[in-house]
C-alpha cells in the first residue's frame, strides 16, 4: 500500500496533468478502521451475498448516482427513492419473466 507522500506525488502528477478538477477521496486505513469503530454517523454497512454480475451491477450505479449527485447519503436516498417507486406487481412480474421454464 502506497504511504501518504507516495499517493501526495502522485496526485501532484494528476494535477500537473489537469486532472485536478476530478473527483477524489483520500483513504487512510487507520483512520478508517478508528472512524467505524467510533461509528459516529451511527451508520451500518449493508451486506448482501450476490453473484459477482450482481456486485459489478451494484458498484455501476452506486458510482453513477454518487457521481452524479457528489453525496453519498443523498445519492443512496434517491436510489432507495426510485426503488420505493417500483409496485410489488411490478417487481412479481418481472421475477416471474426472468424464471426459467
Amino acid at each position: 500500500m502506497p504511504t501518504v507522500d507516495e499517493c501526495a506525488t502522485h496526485i501532484r502528477w494528476l494535477q500537473d496533468h489537469g486532472r485536478g478538477h476530478e473527483s477524489c477521496v483520500v483513504y487512510l486505513p487507520k483512520v478508517e478502521a478508528q472512524r467505524r469503530r467510533e461509528n459516529k454517523e451511527k451508520t451500518h454497512w449493508i451486506k448482501a451475498k450476490v453473484s459477482l454480475e450482481a456486485k459489478k451491477e451494484w458498484e455501476t450505479q452506486r458510482d453513477r448516482y454518487i457521481g452524479l449527485v457528489k453525496n453519498k447519503e443523498v445519492a443512496y436516498s434517491i436510489m432507495f427513492e426510485i426503488l420505493s417507486l417500483i409496485s410489488d406487481e411490478a417487481i412479481t412480474a418481472r421475477a416471474e419473466e426472468s424464471q426459467p421454464y
